[in-house]
């Protein structure tokens, strides 16, 4: 499907496609074309951030003169985005990228990130709007920080003016915002890192837009927070505060990045993608394994199977330095690319005897279920070696098993 559209992209030298909308009005059938840039080009574009939606809710789109199925998500967004009577150079990765071709998909995603941080905006889609939407977001463009006033004596915290909108209003606004939190993009494993990385967000939400600044501000006002992003936990979701909440106390902190896999798996791992491999490949370029100098460096390759990801993400984990707990981590990070405690034996089963490992082999694999371990397997529970600490032997045996899945590999490349 993808092929006719897209000639093929050199690996080096950081080349992408970016999306020209042509112009158009309403009614008029959606066109573009795509342009192979690079990153070192000054071309000014807008990064798209939006839920690709389900694959049975199709439209169309002419590229270069084909027609091209797009989900309805995309279609809808890029309707809203077209303007009248002028192009409008943007990047969609369902379009830009060629999802047919694994090696391209992982060559591009792996440069995600620079492509987001370079885009002069980062627009997100939040959906179609309403009355009551468009509203929001009018309120949204009139609060300012100098609504909130410091804490009167004996009060903990400050409050904001009352007379910013009538108190029935305020409720319908409540309610609407609750509306809007609750849509799926904010459990999109994407949204984390193209909204850090961006230099500007706008949200949409229909035709009505705002800045992340003003989305803040009115956020916070409607349910009664300072106007200041704090860090939270984003797997620990408390009462009263939401996934924006979260995304807004690590953007205010995006100096802290890169961080280790462990430290994003705690924060991240109740997000969501359709694709197992994106609970890691969408924080790539968030995270300190992706780096070249990393003991353990990960590189993005649809094309491996989720249990091998596991056990080269889990050596990239153990040896990052000041790893600790991995008994909290491995599990969550086999949760996180849906794996079961079977397939990831499987995995191991492959490449080595479980009784040659250091470890037991439910500390790598995860916790079994009596119903699904296997027929005539005992497996033991006590540490091979009692002289190597707890860490140490997770390490040798994660380093061995990569080892083992380096050299098959190798192997498979050479015959």
């Amino acid at each position: 499907m993808y092929a006719p559209l897209h000639s093929a992209l050199r690996s080096d030298g950081g080349r992408f496609r970016l999306l020209q909308l042509q112009p158009g009005r309403d009614g008029d059938p959606l066109s573009a074309a795509l342009l192979p840039v690079s990153l070192t080009d000054r071309h000014s574009y807008e990064a798209l951030s939006y839920v690709w939606g389900p694959p049975e809710n199709q439209g169309s789109i002419l590229v270069d003169g084909e027609t091209l199925a797009i989900r309805a998500t995309l279609l809808t967004f890029l309707v809203a985005l077209r303007r009248a009577d002028t192009s409008r150079l943007v990047y969609a990765d369902a379009i830009c990228i060629n999802q047919a071709d694994d090696l391209e998909k992982g060559h591009q995603v792996q440069m995600m990130g620079e492509i987001y941080q370079n885009a002069t905006k980062v627009l997100a889609w939040l959906g179609p709007g309403s009355l009551k939407t468009t509203l929001l977001f009018d309120v949204a463009k009139r609060v300012s920080a100098d609504d909130y006033g410091s804490p009167a004596d004996g009060e903990i915290q400050g409050s904001w003016r009352r007379d910013i909108s009538l108190a029935a209003e305020m409720a319908s606004l409540r309610s609407t915002l609750d509306e809007v939190m609750e849509r799926d993009y904010w459990k999109r494993a994407w949204i984390v890192q193209e909204c850090l990385l961006a230099k500007e967000v706008v949200f949409c939400l229909g035709d009505a837009v705002v800045t992340w600044d003003q989305f803040l501000l009115v956020h916070m006002m409607l349910l009664n927070k300072p106007p200041v992003a704090r860090r939270y936990t984003w797997a620990r979701l408390i009462s009263g505060f939401t996934r924006f909440d979260h995304l807004a106390g690590e953007r205010a902190n995006i100096d802290d990045y890169p961080q280790s896999l462990a430290r994003i798996v705690n924060k991240f791992h109740t997000t969501e993608s359709t694709v197992p491999h994106d609970m890691i490949y969408a924080f790539f370029r968030l995270l300190r394994v992706s780096r070249p100098d990393h003991p353990g460096r990960l590189m993005v390759d649809y094309g491996m199977p989720t249990s091998s990801l596991y056990l080269r993400a889990g050596y990239a984990y153990l040896v990052d330095p000041g790893t600790a707990m991995p008994h909290r981590v491995l599990p969550t990070l086999l949760h996180m690319l849906k794996l079961t405690s079977l397939e990831a034996f499987h995995a191991v089963l492959a490449l080595i005897d479980p009784e040659e490992l250091l470890s037991p082999v439910d500390w790598i694999v995860g916790a079994w279920d009596p119903a699904e371990t296997p027929a005539g397997r005992t497996f033991r529970k006590e540490r091979k070696w009692e002289g190597l600490a707890y860490m140490d032997c997770h390490v040798a045996d994660f380093t061995t098993l990569v080892r083992l899945l380096d050299a098959r590999e190798n192997r498979h490349s050479s015959g």
